[in-house]
């Protein structure tokens, strides 16, 4: 208990609320109450004598499940797993990484530097939420021309920021060369140019920069069709 007691005195950051759990059913019953930020799930020390009611990753997750109000969703991701050393590199490891569980680490030490490493991946936890992404759909030429109107009437929404001020961006087919666009910090306003040709530095849009039919693709099944007449 000293150690645990001088790990937290060095600690600069304020200690979190921290509850002890050795069954699945009753920590997936308590959860919905208090929503816990973390949760380390010690897997090195699991009792033989109720397998079912052991706090592994998949009790926890099942009993979630079964316990837990509707309306309520504990994301895996801020679950941590401590697997024994030998267990690291196993097939194990790489469930829970499938699972998308935060994290799989080695024990601690001692419990001092289990609630230290848990104030530094909650410090962490909380960073990494205060970020806002910008997610763009697809949809050929129409799907650009949608997604930058709805970029351009949220700037003139914002009183002291901009689309290209967003911590991340992401898109997929079209919406990604708009949000690659705002990540190197081009303006709503450079993109109306640009899409009207009217830019005086920012290449033109072509219609083959967002449409690009899959020739290649479409001979290869054409022949393939073709030959199975063919070969029939």
């Amino acid at each position: 208990m000293q150690i645990v007691k001088n790990e937290l005195a060095q600690s600069p950051h304020k200690i979190p609320d921290i509850h002890f759990y050795t069954d699945a059913y009753e920590l997936a019953q308590d959860l919905p109450k208090y929503d816990a930020d973390l949760i380390f799930l010690d897997e090195c020390q699991a009792p033989k004598d109720d397998l079912q009611r052991t706090v592994s990753f998949e009790n926890l997750k099942f009993a979630l499940e079964k316990f837990s109000p509707n309306q309520f969703h504990y994301t895996m991701g801020r679950v941590i797993v401590v697997l024994p050393e030998e267990q690291q590199k196993t097939q194990r490891a790489f469930e829970l990484g499938l699972a998308n569980v935060r994290a799989v680490v080695t024990p601690f030490p001692n419990s001092g530097n289990l609630i230290s490493s848990a104030v530094d991946q909650l410090r962490n936890f909380h960073q990494n939420h205060n970020k806002i992404s910008l997610c763009f759909s697809g949809g050929g030429i129409e799907g650009y021309i949608y997604s930058l109107g709805v970029s351009r009437a949220l700037d003139s929404c914002f009183a002291n920021s901009a689309c290209q001020n967003f911590d991340i961006f992401s898109g997929v087919s079209s919406g990604a060369i708009l949000a690659s666009a705002y990540a190197a910090q081009a303006t709503s306003d450079d993109l109306v140019k640009q899409l009207f040709r009217k830019h005086p530095h920012l290449k033109n849009i072509q219609l083959s920069t967002l449409f690009d039919p899959a020739t290649g693709e479409l001979a290869k099944r054409a022949f393939g069709f073709f030959s199975g007449f063919f070969f029939f």
